[in-house]
């Protein structure tokens, strides 16, 4: 059907202006015979799966030409051209969808059959009333009643097709509720099971129910064109598939030991992680279907908070002083958790000095003395970007030595052994450990989610927090049970299963958040931390504290070995061998030298008093120092020697912008000029539009086609915000439509060139992230047309239609914003070449008042 509806219209020439005097005329019998079908009004849906998009895209596309060509006839006098070819072309492909939908009534249910023949009733009409006005049309192309039918019947044509497409995906999210709400009632019954004969007949019917909603949760996946739906629904699938082996090894537990607390704890939650798995895909389902906000992709809470704040503080209209006093408050909450978690003494009562100063300024602001108030909230907003950073470091290192915590032997482990050995003295001891070990992991975890802007995957840690957190308390069941019964098999397997269950949730925590942070900011604020433990380490030996020196030891192994695996795995992810290179041999210089050290430590502390050691401590202290620092140099891009000066530290320089090695922020002057704020349309688009502008103030346009394509797709946004908040007056329909198609190009362009870097990005993490974008980027923009097609052909009450265009365009805005951060990012890590366009990208930074305030 799709390709018919792409006839060009376009390329239909108009027919002469009309003499000065010449009446419009119509013939009387055509003028009765053409009537507009009841409820054209196209009706706005959110396009949410691939399907939608297909057949929707290229009769939007129609329906705006058909009203961009009675625009230009109305205001320039000149009659329409002949659409019968077109009009025949249409008809074929609406008989051709008619067919197709009526097909899928014979499987369908009575809810599918009694909207689709309504639906397809209405398209037929619509296609026969395009070939009545195309007919009258070529016989008086002046003709203004043939004109506004025209007009209705593509409009008809556009409602009667999006009623089809949405009255089957309906059920095709019936189908999946119904078969959810069919293993929700088969689960239920699982409780009753008492016999191992019972088991196997009652797993039979719930497995082929699990199977069947996976199936059904896969294609729809695929269907699936908003990420963070998808990723959700993938998510879901995976807990619905994990957890059966999980059910069947809980549900044999039980059975053999029905009077057991533990047992009777395992399978319940066993259970309960197949019905949150089946509830959360019935749910997402019906999310795409009603276009339902709860799973959108956001940034984290705090994040959003600080890009508010700083918008309001930069641009008044974004925020009233009512609404940015209420988000300083909601932020300074937020941040004082964090605080409060520090590690680092020195770092939390920076982070407080500067929670403090923004709380005194945000109180002392007033909005009368205009003068005043622009000078204190440049500064308060300038405090804000250093507080944000150092937030950000902090919780990579909260998070960071949680991860290290986990390293084996892990406090899993020690509740393993113990619970083997049948010891519930030891058990006890190390389950306290575990359970605070998890717990602050948890709280480390979501630190990172809420002060991160990778909307791509704060969803995912939010959802994998909660599944270990669930899954924590059912490895304290089954170790328990097992700590009672260790020569039980059943109990041995189910502890294993649910052991490696939390073991796998952990791997994808870990995984997701170190594609959320930025590796040389963890190796540098880790090194730190070694640094001042071997300097404490030394001291401590010197006076000969053997357990002071035993702990930090081990301590400092742990950390080393986490730099290690972080660096492993940046070599893992680059394929630039001048990358790898510096950083493989940074590492075996650090590989060397630990022993060593370690064995001069050991040797101090044993002769607190000997000189000759004292100083051979302090030859290998210097020597650790340096190769701590070259794998630090090395890991940010740095060019690194055998000895290296240390450089600053992330704490004593917060110039460094994440993601970017090597690549200072520009330095500001202590005062600058204050400049008039931008005037201009005040809707939700126009505010997320100066979003755009700014995150792209800091750059120069020139030889930077993703620079320039961003920014001229933020003057074109504004323009749409004029144009969405106008009255829609005849003549700004075409340009509402001609709007949309230019942003249209521009996704295009910043996809293309995106895609050029990404194809020479030597960085893989960075690589994918970039063409996950390069495919999100014109899809959003496609919605966006159809969106203002909608608007454009609707009459009366656009409010619904106003909604879905102010959503998509912000979506599209933080697509593009992403994009451009990521680009920089990965312009930093290509294949330099003749051959490769995006080795002439040049990513200079621009001192204003916008790059100011760019977040780091």
């Amino acid at each position: 059907v799709c390709p018919v509806f792409c006839s060009p219209l376009s390329a239909l020439p108009m027919t002469t202006a009309l003499a000065p005097n010449q009446p419009l005329r119509m013939p009387a019998e055509k003028v009765g015979s053409l009537q507009s079908p009841a409820s054209s009004n196209p009706r706005p849906v959110m396009v949410h799966t691939k399907s939608i998009e297909e057949v929707l895209s290229p009769i939007a596309e129609q329906v705006s030409m058909l009203i961009v060509l009675d625009e230009q006839a109305r205001m320039q006098n000149i009659g329409m051209p002949d659409l019968t070819p077109a009009a025949e072309a249409i008809g074929k492909a609406t008989r051709n969808l008619i067919a197709v939908a009526r097909s899928s009534i014979v499987t369908g249910d009575e809810t599918l059959k009694a909207q689709m023949i309504p639906a397809c009733e209405q398209v037929q009409a619509a296609g026969k009333l395009f070939m009545e006005a195309s007919a009258a049309l070529r016989t008086d192309p002046h003709s203004p009643p043939a004109r506004g039918m025209l007009i209705d019947a593509g409009r008809a044509l556009l409602a009667g097709t999006t009623n089809v497409l949405i009255a089957y995906d309906a059920f095709e999210v019936r189908k999946i509720v119904s078969l959810g709400e069919l293993v929700i009632e088969r689960l239920a019954s699982a409780k009753t099971i008492a016999s191992l004969e019972d088991l196997v007949a009652a797993m039979r019917n719930i497995s082929q129910s699990l199977i069947a909603l996976a199936q059904l949760a896969d294609a729809r996946q695929e269907e699936m064109l908003h990420a963070g739906l998808r990723t959700r629904m993938m998510v879901a699938n995976e807990q619905l598939r994990k957890s059966s082996p999980l059910l069947v090894s809980a549900l044999r537990t039980y059975i053999q030991n029905p009077s057991n607390i533990q047992a009777q704890a395992s399978r319940n939650f066993a259970i309960e992680q197949l019905l949150s798995a089946t509830a959360d895909i019935i749910a997402i389902a019906r999310s795409a279907e009603s276009n339902d906000g709860r799973f959108g992709e956001h940034p984290g809470q705090l994040a959003f908070l600080f890009d508010s704040a700083i918008s309001g503080l930069i641009e008044p209209e974004t925020a009233s002083f009512a609404q940015l006093q209420e988000i300083l408050h909601q932020l300074l909450t937020e941040a004082a958790g964090i605080i409060q978690n520090s590690q680092n003494e020195e770092r939390a009562a920076e982070m407080q000095a500067m929670a403090t100063t923004v709380r005194s300024t945000a109180a002392s602001l007033d909005p009368n003395d205009r003068r005043a108030y622009l000078s204190k909230t440049d500064t308060l907003a300038a405090t804000l970007v250093r507080l944000e950073q150092r937030l950000r470091d902090s919780v990579i290192a909260e998070i960071s030595s949680a991860f290290i915590d986990s390293q084996p032997p892990a406090p899993i482990d020690d509740v393993h052994e113990c619970a083997v050995a049948g010891n519930m003295a030891s058990l006890t001891a190390v389950m306290g450990v575990y359970m605070e070990h998890t717990e602050r992991l948890c709280k480390a975890a979501k630190h990172v989610e809420t002060t991160s802007t990778d909307i791509k995957r704060v969803k995912m840690v939010e959802v994998t927090v909660l599944q270990i957190a669930s899954c924590t308390e059912l490895v304290r069941n089954a170790a328990l049970l097992l700590c009672e019964n260790p020569q039980n098999k059943a109990a041995m397997e189910h502890f294993v299963l649910v052991k490696n269950n939390w073991t796998h949730r952990i791997e994808v925590l870990k995984a997701t958040i170190n594609a959320m942070t930025s590796p040389d900011k963890v190796v540098s604020l880790i090194g730190d931390s070694v640094l001042r433990q071997v300097t404490h380490a030394a001291h401590a030996a010197l006076e000969g504290d053997v357990e002071s020196v035993r702990v930090i030891q081990k301590s400092i192994t742990d950390h080393l070995q986490h730099i290690v695996a972080t660096c492993s795995s940046e070599v893992e992810n680059s394929d630039d061998p001048s990358f790898r290179s510096p950083i493989q041999r940074a590492l075996d210089s650090l590989r060397k030298v630990t022993p060593s050290f370690f064995e001069k430590l050991n040797a101090a502390v044993s002769n607190p008093g000997n000189q000759l050691a004292a100083r051979s401590l302090d030859a290998d202290v210097a020597e650790l120092t340096a190769a701590v620092h070259m794998v630090r140099s090395a890991v940010k891009g740095q060019p690194i020697a055998p000895q290296v000066e240390a450089p600053a530290s992330d704490d004593e320089d917060s110039s460094a912008i994440p993601g970017t090695p090597g690549m200072p922020a520009p330095s500001t002057p202590a005062t600058m000029p204050v400049t008039p704020k931008i005037s201009g349309p005040l809707g939700a688009i126009a505010t997320a539009a100066k979003s755009l502008k700014r995150a792209t103030a800091g750059f120069s346009k020139k030889q930077n086609p993703v620079v320039a394509s961003a920014r001229a797709m933020a003057a074109q946004l504004t323009s749409l915000a004029a144009l969405q908040e106008s009255t829609m007056a005849e003549h700004s329909k075409g340009q509402l439509i001609a709007t949309s198609k230019a942003i249209a190009e521009q996704a295009k362009e910043i996809a293309k060139s995106a895609r050029l870097v990404a194809d020479t990005c030597l960085d893989k993490r960075i690589k994918a992230d970039l063409l996950f974008l390069c495919d999100r980027v014109p899809a959003i923009s496609t919605q966006l047309k159809i969106m203002s097609s909608v608007k454009a052909a609707a009459t009366g009450d656009t409010n619904e239609a106003d909604s879905m265009l102010i959503s998509t365009a912000q979506s599209l805005i933080d697509a593009v914003q992403r994009t451009v951060s990521t680009c920089e990012a990965a312009s930093l890590k290509i294949v330099a070449g003749p051959q490769s366009g995006a080795s002439t990208l040049q990513w200079r930074k621009k001192v204003n008042r916008y790059s100011r305030f760019v977040p780091e």
